[in-house]
C-alpha cells in the first residue's frame, strides 16, 4: 500500500498512474468457480501503472525472498495482460476507476508492456544482465504487435518515519 502513494516509486518506475492488486483471473463466459479457467482466487498483479502508453506490471517480492520464480509470475503476468490488451480476453464488469484509477479504458490506450520486479534482495541470475537482455530479445523477436520488456529494481530502503520514503534504483 505504502508503495502505491510513494513518489519515489513513481518517479523511479516513471508512472503517470498506479493502482494495487490487478486480478488475473481467467474465466470461460463469466466470472464463477465453474467457469475458471485458472487461478482466479487471489491471484492478482502485485502493483500496476501507466508510463505513457506503457503497461507497467510490478512483482514485490518481500525481504528474504529472492527467488528466481519471480521471473515466471512476471512472464505468465505479461502474456495474460498482453492477451487482453490484444483482446483475445475481456475484462470483466465496466470501467470504473480502482485504487489510483486505472480502467479498462486507460489499458485500451497501452501499446506496450513493461513488467518489473521489485525487491530489497534479488536473485543473482536476475542481476546478471545478459539474462535479462536475452530474454527482452527473445520477446522483441516473438511479440512484436505488442512488445513486452522485464526490468528489475531494487528496494534500497524502506520508510522508517512519517515523511521518508523509498529508495528505489533500477538493477536492470
Amino acid at each position: 500500500m505504502a508503495l502505491e502513494i510513494s513518489p519515489a516509486f513513481r518517479a523511479e518506475l516513471g508512472l503517470d498512474r498506479v493502482m494495487r492488486q490487478w486480478p488475473v483471473g481467467l474465466f470461460n463466459e463469466n466470472v464463477s468457480r465453474d467457469n475458471r479457467v485458472f487461478s482466479g482466487g487471489k491471484s492478482a498483479i502485485d502493483l500496476m501503472g501507466i508510463r505513457g502508453r506503457t503497461l507497467v506490471l510490478v512483482e514485490l517480492k518481500k525481504r528474504g525472498n529472492d527467488k528466481v520464480g519471480a521471473l515466471s509470475e512476471l512472464i505468465f503476468y505479461s502474456s495474460v495482460m498482453r492477451d487482453a490488451l490484444k483482446g483475445v480476453f475481456e475484462f470483466e464488469g465496466g470501467s470504473r476507476a480502482r485504487s489510483a484509477g486505472i480502467t479498462r479504458d486507460h489499458l485500451a490506450d497501452c501499446s506496450d508492456i513493461s513488467a518489473a520486479l521489485l525487491a530489497p534482495s534479488i536473485h543473482p541470475l536476475l542481476r546478471d544482465q545478459a539474462i535479462i537482455t536475452r530474454l527482452n530479445q527473445a520477446t522483441a523477436l516473438r511479440w512484436k504487435d505488442r512488445p513486452v520488456r522485464f526490468e528489475v529494481f531494487r528496494i534500497g530502503s524502506f520508510p522508517e518515519k512519517k515523511g521518508d520514503d523509498f529508495v528505489i534504483g533500477r538493477v536492470l
